[in-house]
């Protein structure tokens, strides 16, 4: 629900408190948008913004359209099969 109110411009970033259940606690981690990318995904193909959450054990990559409203059409968690997609517009 927060990154659609991001501001996603590439090279921005920010500091999120987020709750590890690993650890079962709140730690800071990093929100950067690093990189702008073409995304296929079953719901079409979107011009993307990628922001990789780091500061947990695996990096969090979400890509989210590069026009407003932002949504999150693909989810992918470092060093693990899990891809979370669009399905539908």
């Amino acid at each position: 629900a927060l990154l659609p109110l991001l501001t996603w411009e590439l090279n921005n970033q920010w500091t999120l408190k987020v709750f590890s259940a690993r650890e079962n606690r709140v730690q800071p981690m990093t929100l950067t948008v690093s990189d702008i990318t073409p995304v296929r995904v079953p719901a079409g193909e979107f011009e993307c913004f990628r922001g990789d959450l780091e500061g947990a054990a695996q990096r969090i990559s979400f890509f989210v359209t590069r026009t407003a409203p932002y949504r999150v059409v693909r989810i992918e968690i470092a060093n693990t099969p899990v891809e979370l997609v669009a399905i539908n517009r």
